[in-house]
């Protein structure tokens, strides 16, 4: 299963009690106002679903066994399923005193790793945002994931020229112009997603990842879409949904256990 959640800068309480000791001193190196609201979205949104994954396969509550207080909230309760997806539903709830004892700092390759009471956490998460919303998903730590979320809009023929396959451009050209947008922007943010799942970001070449998607009319549901390695022998599993304008994708490669 993969949790997954968005969350916006306005559900950011505006006390810092959520946040760990380690990533308060990060919060307050970051001086461009944007970036520590951006910083802060992804950590609120990351919090819950990784807490939301950990209380799943109850390593929260035995992590917290012992100790005051307990994470305020049953998030199995409150869990909307489709397929492999399951969309996390805060509403309603308030903020569980728990997310301080979870923290998400940056691996030595940059990719977010989540620690639970200064131990590293068996869960895998990638985070996302865009336009003062995040996105998050969580998965078990023998699934590398990445998650994007980009705006609907058009992108520059140079832009697509530099980062799309000759196949990913051509599906673009082809298709008609109220759709080349959200194809272009389907495309793209899988990519994101794959070299996320990848944990390499945009240190590779966007164009050894090729996505194909055979339906493209703006599913509110969550759809299929295909993501190649040329040359990697990773296998791709990818989703993607429209949303208020904006594109989702999740990105899955299955690691087998040591």
């Amino acid at each position: 299963m993969i949790y997954w959640l968005t969350q916006t800068l306005g559900d950011i309480p505006d006390n810092e009690d959520w946040l760990g000791t380690r990533e308060r001193t990060l919060k307050d190196a970051l001086r461009i106002p944007k970036r520590r609201a951006d910083w802060l979205l992804g950590r609120w949104t990351g919090k819950h679903v990784a807490a939301a994954y950990l209380q799943e396969t109850a390593m929260l509550e035995q992590s917290l066994s012992g100790h005051e207080g307990n994470s305020g909230m049953d998030w199995s309760q409150r869990a909307v399923r489709c397929d492999d997806l399951v969309q996390i539903n805060l509403s309603g709830v308030g903020m569980p005193t728990v997310l301080s004892e979870i923290e998400i700092l940056a691996a030595s390759d940059g990719a977010p790793q989540v620690f639970l009471r200064d131990q590293p956490a068996p869960v895998t998460i990638s985070i996302s945002h865009s336009n003062g919303i995040g996105f998050c998903c969580a998965a078990s730590q023998n699934h590398a994931i990445g998650c994007d979320l980009e705006k609907i809009e058009p992108r520059s023929p140079a832009f697509i020229a530099d980062f799309f396959t000759a196949a990913e451009m051509t599906s673009v050209q082809a298709a008609s112009v109220g759709d080349q947008a959200l194809l272009a922007t389907l495309i793209w943010s899988a990519k994101e997603s794959a070299l996320k799942a990848l944990r390499t970001g945009l240190r590779l070449d966007t164009r050894c990842i090729e996505v194909e998607c055979h339906s493209y009319q703006r599913p509110t549901g969550w759809m299929n879409v295909s993501v190649c390695g040329h040359n990697q022998a990773s296998q791709f599993q990818g989703r993607w949904r429209c949303w208020n304008g904006f594109v989702q994708t999740v990105v899955k490669i299955f690691v087998a256990p040591d």
